[in-house]
């Protein structure tokens, strides 16, 4: 008698996405993140600012402190000749005040003297003679001075509670210096590769074996996704071992199975996730990746993922993706879409959704899928269209939407 299940009723793309969104909870463990591996991260907290930037007034370029008064009325012909007190470059500190007639050389960044209220920019300025040097304009009082707070005021709020860390962000943070924040831990994600015909790159094949593909499409997809990844060893095709596997992941917030979730005798993914928790869906009407499985076991998801590289990596964008935004508190991620056309005619699937892997050739998308097998079917693709289930068929020259990785 034979072993094989046949997927029960399939559940559509479009309902599967949204159990998925249901069943992602966004992070509540919150962990302190030095700023120099901050980037990209998502803020758990306000950040306010504890000074002003700057907190002393300083020049904004390469110049002479001046008191306005002295050269409001200098020009080329009649310029105000003053004298020169004290040279200060950026991170000094300004010791003597500027009186009537004095003046002070500055470099950009430095600190402004008592009693100055302007700075005459270099190129405005002659030397006339031993420490003295003539002012060619007129100067309004504060021009070319950052006053302090110009850029940051104390307590302002500099970055906000669910805020993406950008390089701009991060740079204004250790502007007020602040040395590390509070950020939402990232998603702990486990991927599980299954089976017992599945060896590691570097190991020699035997015969029926090959090389696993997936445990390395899905690391790179989940780290590009935002999340932590922790790579376990190759599961047999047992229940028993399933379930221990599953069982000792207690701090997961994701598991990732790819293989073992189809319909042959040694699929048992499902099994293990209803004797440990919930099944969600098993099955989807999509092709690729039809036995794509989602569950709930204690405080993780349990994706089963096809063992077929091509479906396996195309419900990476499809299904983890936005599990993962959901669950890091990550801004979803606008891929950017292109109107072409379809160069050759589509092979649908009856009653399915289907994904159709493509090269984007000037104004046409070439179809790159070859088998679910076929990880070169992704290799060679710039992005994929997703086909309604309602659509019959799709001939050559049809305006396609690619979605672009």
């Amino acid at each position: 008698m034979s072993g094989m299940r046949p997927l029960g009723k399939l559940v559509s793309l479009e309902e599967a996405l949204r159990i998925i969104d249901r069943a992602s909870k966004p992070m509540q463990r919150v962990e302190r993140v030095p700023i120099w591996s901050a980037c990209g991260r998502i803020l758990a907290v306000d950040v306010r600012a504890g000074v002003d930037v700057p907190s002393f007034k300083r020049s904004a370029m390469d110049g002479y402190a001046v008191r306005a008064a002295d050269a409001k009325s200098a020009s080329e012909r009649k310029p105000a000749v003053l004298q020169i007190i004290d040279k200060i470059f950026a991170g000094d500190v300004a010791k003597k005040s500027i009186a009537n007639g004095q003046c002070a050389e500055i470099a950009t960044g430095g600190m402004l003297p008592k009693g100055a209220d302007a700075v005459v920019m270099v190129e405005r300025t002659s030397e006339r003679g031993w420490r003295k040097v003539a002012i060619l304009s007129p100067i309004a009082r504060g021009q070319n001075v950052i006053p302090i707070g110009e850029d940051i005021r104390k307590g302002a709020i500099i970055a906000r509670k669910e805020d993406p860390l950008s390089p701009a962000k991060i740079g204004s943070i250790a502007a007020v210096g602040i040395d590390a924040v509070a950020c939402y831990e990232r998603p702990n994600v486990v991927v599980m590769p299954t089976g017992n015909e599945v060896v590691r790159p570097g190991e020699k094949l035997k015969a029926g074996q090959v090389y696993d593909v997936n445990t390395f499409t899905l690391k790179s997809a989940t780290q590009s996704f935002g999340g932590q990844v922790d790579v376990r060893q190759i599961v047999d095709d047992a229940k028993e071992s399933l379930v221990r596997a599953i069982s000792s992941e207690d701090s997961a917030d994701i598991i990732i199975f790819s293989g073992g979730s189809s319909v042959g005798e040694k699929d048992l993914i499902v099994d293990a996730v209803s004797e440990l928790g919930t099944v969600l869906f098993h099955g989807v009407a999509v092709r690729p990746g039809k036995p794509t499985l989602l569950g709930k076991v204690g405080k993780s998801l349990v994706l089963g993922m096809p063992g077929h590289p091509t479906s396996c990596l195309s419900n990476a964008y499809i299904f983890l993706e936005p599990m993962m935004t959901k669950i890091g508190r990550f801004p979803p991620r606008e891929r950017a879409k292109i109107r072409v056309r379809l160069s050759a005619d589509a092979r649908l699937a009856a009653g399915r959704a289907t994904v159709i892997p493509v090269r984007v050739d000037g104004k046409n998308a070439v179809p790159v899928f070859k088998e679910s097998s076929a990880i070169t079917s992704m290799t060679n693709a710039d992005g994929y269209v997703i086909v309604s289930p309602k659509v019959k068929s799709l001939k050559k020259g049809a305006p396609v939407e690619v979605i672009l990785f």
